[in-house]
C-alpha cells in the first residue's frame, strides 16, 4: 500500500490468469454507495472485467463484459514509434518496413488537398510566366478557405522545389 492506495490481486475467470491493479482510497470515498467499480482491460485477446471494491479494500464481486470496445480520438499528431519487432523485421528482410498511421480514406482526403495545391501552383506559374513566391501566395489564397488551412511561403517553396527538381519550372 502506498499513499492511500493499495494493490489488489484478483483472478480473471475469462483468461484464467491473475490480475493486479491499484486502487485509491480517495476514489472509493468519492463513491456514493461506497463501492468503486474498476474496469480492467487486459489479456490476449483483450477483454474487460469489472471489479467491485468496497471501502475496506475488499473485492465484492467481479463481472465480465459480453462485449468490449475501445474508441480513441484520432489525432493529427499521432506518432507510432518504431518497435524492436519492426526493426528486426526490416533487418531480416534487408529492406525498409512500413507501417500505416492512418486509414487510407483519411490519407486520400489529405492527398486530394495536396494534389490541388500542387497543381494550382504549377498552373499559376505556367500561366504567369515569371512570378515571385509572394505573388503565387496571393494568387492561391482562395485555396485556404477550401482547404481549411493556411498556405504559407514554406509550402509554396516546397512545391516549387519539387517542380524545379522535376524540370518543369526553373528558379531564377
Amino acid at each position: 500500500m502506498t499513499n492511500g492506495s493499495a494493490i489488489i490481486k484478483i483472478h480473471c475467470d475469462v483468461c484464467n490468469k491473475p490480475v493486479e491493479f491499484e486502487v485509491s482510497r480517495e476514489r472509493i470515498a468519492e463513491q456514493k454507495d461506497g463501492i468503486l467499480r474498476v474496469t480492467l482491460a487486459h489479456g490476449d485477446p483483450i477483454h474487460a472485467i469489472i471489479v467491485y471494491v468496497d471501502k475496506n479494500l475488499r473485492v465484492r464481486g467481479i463481472d465480465h463484459s459480453d462485449s468490449f470496445q475501445m474508441d480513441a480520438p484520432k489525432r493529427e499528431d499521432a506518432f507510432v514509434p518504431s518497435t524492436e519487432v519492426a526493426e528486426n523485421l526490416s533487418v531480416q528482410l534487408g529492406e525498409p518496413v512500413f507501417q500505416a498511421l492512418y486509414p487510407f480514406s483519411e490519407i486520400e482526403e489529405r492527398e486530394k488537398t495536396a494534389f490541388i495545391l500542387d497543381k494550382t501552383i504549377l498552373r499559376t506559374i505556367c500561366e504567369s510566366g515569371i512570378i515571385s513566391q509572394s505573388q503565387i501566395r496571393q494568387k492561391v489564397a482562395f485555396l485556404e478557405k477550401a482547404m481549411g488551412s493556411k498556405i504559407d511561403l514554406a509550402q509554396i517553396e516546397a512545391v516549387c522545389g519539387k517542380y524545379v527538381q522535376e524540370g518543369l519550372i526553373k528558379r531564377l
